[in-house]
């Protein structure tokens, strides 16, 4: 789902782009963006699962991009993963209770809120992706489920070069560290170009005050509820990026709140930029936290397992055809690890033997069950 504002932070230092500037090269398409998408014309047929009519729009949607030169790679969501049990939980329960609102809606003959609820309770079923997939493998277009996360798989595939950019609706894949992201892109290829490195720019090409405005006038956080001696402090907050790197932009996005990690009340992106511009050392930040608030027992625990979620999540390799872990331990970020020497890793997906990834991979096993289909 992103991380709530991000997307805003970086609005100023978007590139508008069109898909044909990566013609003949490599795409990474998140598919789950597609299918929302286009979900949302046909929410009761997706509940229903009756799905022919969304996955017609879907790929008149990827065959325009197409035509643009562009070499499209779909990749799927897999498995669940255990560090996001919580948050899938929350929005099932969410989507149960909109069924329920939409049922009544429609006995009552409101359309108009059984559609709203409709779309409210919107899956994209394993059986929904299976007929989309199976499509899609019918146009020679190459498929990817992942062992987990897409958004981990998307980010592998750019990072090893297997593709040129990834094409998404969710900051999340920024906070990964893709550098090449293009979001809200219509179906004639237009959309904006973001990295994560921009916001350094924001700073360097003199939009400081541009983003320091934005943020002023977000409400950042639902939770965020400064104290009255922050309101009301003369000095202003300055946004300053330059001389940030990409573990402290990660440990900024976590404490604000993700799917992997709940933010403390009252912390959202602004306290978040604060405490990580003034501390360098976690434990500095966990102690001017304490000072005001009272932290969770399991959170700094949570916190490192969210940190190396970024960094390691299990995914596939199309190449060697195995599961691998994101990236390699780096020992010059304060709270990597090396997780392959860990006893459990399993909060970043249980371990799959070959024949299995690479079976969920093509679509022929189902992630959920992990027999064919």
């Amino acid at each position: 789902m992103g991380i709530k504002d991000l997307l805003k932070i970086f609005r100023p230092v978007a590139r508008k782009i069109n898909l044909s500037k990566y013609k003949g090269k490599k795409i990474a398409i998140d598919s789950f963006v597609i299918l929302h998408k286009y979900a949302i014309n046909w929410a009761k047929e997706v509940v229903e699962e009756n799905s022919k009519n969304l996955i017609n729009s879907c790929l008149n949607a990827i065959e325009s991009w197409v035509s643009l030169g562009i070499i499209p790679v779909m990749v799927f969501d897999g498995r669940e993963l255990p560090m996001k049990k919580k948050t899938n939980q929350n929005r099932e329960k969410k989507r149960s209770e909109a069924l329920k609102n939409a049922i009544q809606a429609t006995k009552e003959g409101d359309h108009k809120k059984a559609r709203s609820e409709y779309i409210k309770a919107i899956s994209i079923t394993p059986k929904i992706v299976h007929n989309f997939i199976e499509e899609l493998q019918k146009k020679k277009i190459e498929v990817i489920v992942a062992p987990y996360e897409a958004d981990a798989q998307l980010t592998y595939l750019y990072l090893n070069n297997y593709c040129s950019a990834v094409l998404t609706i969710d900051s999340d894949l920024l906070v990964y560290g893709v550098e090449n992201c293009i979001f809200d892109c219509d179906k004639d290829g237009n959309g904006y170009e973001m990295s994560w490195k921009d916001i350094y720019k924001v700073n360097q090409d003199g939009n400081l005050n541009q983003l320091e405005n934005q943020l002023e006038n977000l409400n950042l956080n639902e939770n965020e509820n400064e104290n009255e001696n922050e309101k009301n402090s003369s000095t202003k907050i300055i946004f300053d990026f330059s001389g940030w790197t990409y573990e402290m932009f990660l440990k900024m996005v976590i404490l604000s709140g993700c799917d992997y990690l709940k933010s403390i009340k009252g912390i959202g992106l602004k306290r978040a930029f604060n405490l990580v511009s003034k501390f360098e050392k976690m434990e500095k930040i966990y102690q001017e936290i304490e000072k005001k608030k009272q932290i969770p027992l399991d959170y700094k625990t949570n916190f490192q397992n969210a940190f190396l979620t970024f960094l390691h999540q299990r995914v596939y390799d199309p190449i060697k055809k195995e599961m691998v872990f994101l990236r390699p331990f780096d020992p010059k970020l304060e709270l990597d690890l090396d997780v392959s020497k860990l006893k459990n890793s399993n909060f970043l997906g249980e371990f799959l033997k070959s024949e299995i990834v690479e079976g969920i991979a093509k679509g022929k096993l189902n992630p959920r069950t992990l027999k064919e289909f």
